[in-house]
């Protein structure tokens, strides 16, 4: 009987299915030689990415073993207007904090020339600020990468192989900037590259900002006790595959993982959620709070209508697209699917819901 490949939705299903995998509470504590703070997709969100930075410090305080803190793409964000008006002075910000805390890699995302739309001036800023970037993307104009797909990093004794790989779905990636970009396909990449690339290799992580589908096809491509850190379709979940581990991290700064590299050769990884109600790096939220101030507009921060009950993204998103229907006379309202970003806070936790008139988060 012919196997019928399962569809992407199928597929994303699956995923999320993976998020806790059975009997892992269960399984022995090992030795740990180092750790990896991972996130991706933050797409600008100014509300978290204070507390993100102070996550990543009392991580690496409270645990003394080596870490690596592993960007996957997507830090900046367009359609938010603080972000666009103050050239993501937040974002670059917090970037620069990193590699004070740890060795920090970059792998580019299709959102991280929307403020700056020459990714060669991304990249030479970033490496400025001591990350380090990996990526599959060529400069159409010299033919030449933008970075190297492989870095290795300090990781204590050993050292951490890393491999980047983008998405080849041209049409999400700033208009202006398509004809500038060169982007294989990520699975035809990895088949002809990935040994290669991995050869001689201590540990391993692979960032994929592919999406889901192309992983699936590349997770059989990994040694054992490999990190493949997934991007682009802004899932949460873990996977354990043997010795190794596949997460994708969540998105706008709601999340972060932690994945741990034992000495026994296998990585284990959970996720954390980025709380607002804790603390926040000083310098960040002040820096924060100063840009919105800055950037918003009164109209911008007026409020346009409060709920009275609690809802979820998605019927916020189907009130608001209504909401805008009626406004306009027409029979349906349209509104991008991240416009909302993860939600703000409100829409999740309070019995009432204000959506301010910046919301403003669209791909």
């Amino acid at each position: 009987m012919a196997l019928i490949a399962p569809s992407r939705r199928r597929l994303l299903q699956f995923a999320a299915a993976a998020t806790v995998a059975p009997g892992l509470a269960g399984l022995k504590a090992r030795p740990v030689i180092g750790r990896v703070l991972a996130v991706s997709d933050l797409h600008s969100a100014y509300e978290r990415t204070p507390y993100l930075l102070a996550a990543f410090e009392h991580e690496i305080r409270s645990h003394p073993v080596p870490h690596v803190i592993a960007i996957n793409g997507d830090i900046f964000e367009q359609g938010n207007v603080v972000a666009q008006r103050s050239d993501g002075a937040v974002d670059w910000a917090f970037l620069a904090a990193l590699p004070a805390l740890a060795p920090t890699v970059v792998n580019l995302g299709n959102h991280d020339n929307d403020l700056t739309p020459d990714l060669a001036d991304v990249v030479a800023r970033m490496k400025g600020l001591g990350l380090h970037v990996v990526s599959t993307i060529s400069d159409t104009r010299t033919g030449a990468g933008y970075a190297s797909p492989t870095a290795t990093l300090p990781f204590g004794d050993h050292r951490l192989r890393v491999v980047g790989m983008a998405t080849n779905s041209m049409n999400t990636y700033p208009k202006a900037s398509r004809d500038q970009l060169s982007i294989p396909a990520a699975v035809d990449w990895a088949r002809a590259n990935l040994s290669d690339r991995l050869s001689g290799a201590d540990k391993v992580m692979v960032m994929s900002h592919a999406g889901v589908v192309a992983d699936r096809d590349i997770l059989p491509l990994l040694p054992e006790g490999a990190l493949m850190v997934g991007g682009h379709d802004h899932l949460l979940f873990q996977h354990r595959q043997g010795a190794s581990a596949y997460v994708h991290t969540g998105s706008f700064t709601s999340a972060y993982t932690v994945a741990a590299f034992a000495a026994d050769g296998s990585v284990t990884a959970a996720s954390h959620p980025v709380l607002t109600n804790g603390p926040a790096s000083p310098a960040l939220a002040a820096l924060t709070t100063k840009t919105l101030a800055d950037q918003l507009t009164p109209d911008e921060r007026t409020v346009l209508w409060t709920g009275r009950r609690a809802m979820s993204l998605g019927d916020t998103g189907r009130v608001i697209a209504a909401g805008m229907a009626r406004a306009a006379g027409a029979h349906a309202g349209f509104i991008g699917h991240t416009t909302l970003g993860n939600a703000a806070r409100p829409v999740r936790s309070a019995a009432t819901c204000s959506i301010p008139s910046s919301v403003s988060t669209a791909r």
